[in-house]
């Protein structure tokens, strides 16, 4: 009780060094003043922030003026351009229409899974995987289980699923929202089967060639179903969890287990699994195989354990989103120890600062992706030595209200042929004409996200010259 009141407590109290100037209280002497003197102070003060700011925000424009100059190039409204992609394919056509009449399909033996899993999502993106669509989909021995949404089946459909397919020849398994129907009994069924239809080596692994597994939602399945899935999979190399919270009870059983997968075991993913960092800190260590770890939501995530993770293991993506108990120590720490980091996400983290994101600048000069997203302690001259290496590929700074003009412009001229999505939400200190120049350069930039950028308008959007993008937010 006593370490969740001082969780909470934490998570509220922030101590600010620079506090804001605030007209709504006066000065030290507004109380002492007397009614009448305190009220003209706070007028005075209020119409002297007002002017501040329109000072500032002047001061800011005429600057920006000189330093950038774009004028649109083209207007779609009028069709002078046209982007590409805005017409669908024929496969996609075919999908479209296989999927609106899949009640009337009897078989897809013989399709390629590379054609089943597009056929799959499109089947959980309109909710319509039911017991009577499973079956089809499964039918023919497919090596690739991919159900994007089983809110609808149940723990028989599952077993009878899995029971018709042969999942020995499974190599890879991937079941979102799937509570509902898969959980320690439902494990424990399939298993059965599998060796079931081992009659000559019953200490076979069921499924010797799965490598990938991949749950979320799986609230009825707990550590014991997630070891026997782990020890019925030698070959595994990627195991992600989201979600599971009846897992994150049992952590130190549920991770003892990877042990036996730790010569194989790439990557790793425990979103908001709430898992002990003490559990943690004995186990990920040791897998000495693993390259990408996702620890995302994890309250009790610290700079120990950040350090000897990042001292172990040949990490080349590492996202920490939510844990705001990591600071510019545990950054620093991965900066140093792993150079050859690729991806880095630091998502929400009120204690990284510009400390942290130099570090990784001068230290890992791979990075391709970037989501520093609220990480409001981090200023736009961190940012600009961070993509000064010119090979990011993605970024997501949103929130981080110190992005100027002049890390705009920096952008364009370092990652001119490298950038392809870019998120600049609720950012808006930048000038229209900055980013203009931005989407017209970068010509492999294929998204751009601007929810809360109002001083966006149509003149960027319909104006550009770049036909991949697609502009989000706006």
């Amino acid at each position: 009780m006593r370490r969740a009141a001082r969780r909470r407590a934490e998570h509220y109290a922030y101590f600010q060094e620079e506090p804001a100037e605030n007209v709504h209280v006066g000065g030290e002497d507004a109380r002492t003043l007397g009614p009448w003197s305190s009220a003209r102070q706070l007028v005075d003060e209020r119409e002297r922030a007002r002017a501040n700011r329109e000072e500032q925000i002047k001061r800011r424009k005429k600057e920006e003026e000189g330093l950038v100059a774009w004028k649109p190039r083209a207007d779609r409204r009028e069709g002078s351009t046209t982007a590409i992609g805005n017409t669908p394919s024929l496969f996609e056509f075919a999908l479209q229409i296989l999927c609106d009449h899949f009640d009337a399909v009897e078989s897809l033996e013989g399709i390629p899974d590379v054609v089943r899993a597009p056929i799959a999502a499109e089947l959980s993106r309109r909710r319509t995987l039911t017991p009577h669509t499973l079956p089809v989909l499964v039918a023919g021995y497919p090596t690739e289980l991919l159900l994007r949404n089983c809110t609808l089946l149940d723990q028989a459909t599952m077993v009878d699923a899995f029971k018709g397919m042969g999942i020995s020849r499974l190599q890879r398994m991937e079941l979102q929202f799937c509570g509902r129907g898969f959980g320690d009994s439902a494990v424990e069924a399939i298993l059965q089967q599998g060796k079931s239809s081992l009659k000559e080596d019953t200490e076979a692994a069921v499924m010797p060639l799965l490598e990938a597994i991949s749950l979320s939602g799986a609230y009825r399945l707990s550590d014991k179903g997630l070891r026997a899935l782990v020890e019925s999979s030698p070959s595994l190399k990627s195991l992600k969890l989201e979600s599971c919270t009846r897992v994150a009870d049992g952590g130190s059983t549920c991770l003892s287990a990877l042990h036996g997968v730790a010569d194989s075991l790439e990557v790793l993913s425990l979103k908001l699994c709430d898992m002990d960092d003490n559990n943690l800190l004995h186990v990920l260590p040791k897998i000495q195989s693993l390259q990408h770890l996702e620890l995302d939501g994890q309250p009790y995530i610290t700079d120990a354990l950040i350090c000897e993770i990042a001292a172990n293991l040949p990490l080349k993506s590492l996202h920490l989103a939510g844990c705001r108990g990591v600071t510019d120590d545990g950054v620093v720490a991965v900066a140093s120890f792993c150079p050859m980091l690729e991806s880095v996400v630091l998502d929400d983290l009120p204690k990284v600062s510009d400390r942290g994101v130099v570090a990784l600048a001068e230290s890992c000069k791979h990075l391709k992706r970037v989501s520093l997203r609220q990480c409001t302690g981090v200023s736009a001259s961190a940012l600009s030595q961070l993509v000064a290496s010119g090979g990011i590929t993605e970024l997501n700074i949103t929130g981080i209200t110190s992005v100027d003009s002049k890390f705009i412009q920096h952008l364009t001229m370092s990652c001119l042929g490298s950038l392809s999505k870019l998120d600049l939400s609720w950012c808006r200190m930048f000038h229209e004409d900055a980013l203009g120049h931005l989407v017209d350069a970068c010509t492999f930039l294929e998204e751009l996200t601007l929810f809360g950028c109002s001083q966006i308008t149509q003149r960027l959007c319909k104006g550009h010259s770049n036909p991949r993008v697609t502009i989000h937010g706006r």
